[in-house]
């Protein structure tokens, strides 16, 4: 997601569709169990939930701060520390 406006005044979001959580680095297999499957907005527009057919959860929700930056330019943790702070969801016995 690109924020095209900040600050709540009313900006429009680009949003970018992806199956799988994360970046891909070139030649890198998709892994079955990293493959987004559901996905839900709440009511207010300020929180969205997805799952993955792995069991995890990530949950977001919105920030209006101006100095946010997902174009790749602002990173502030690579994709292997976030994996690596991921935990463990204990996972319903109908979903293992």
């Amino acid at each position: 997601m690109i924020p095209g406006g900040g600050g709540g005044g009313g900006g429009s979001l680009e949003w970018k569709f992806s199956q799988v959580f994360g970046e891909r680095a070139v030649g890198k297999e998709i892994q079955e169990v990293d493959i987004i499957s559901a996905i839900e907005f709440d009511k207010s527009g300020e929180h969205l939930a997805t799952g993955d057919r792995g069991g995890r959860l990530v949950l977001f929700e919105r920030k209006d701060r101006k100095d946010v930056k997902f174009d790749n330019a602002i990173m502030p943790h690579s994709q292997r520390e976030l994996e690596g702070g991921d935990s463990p969801v204990p996972k319903h016995p109908e979903y293992r």
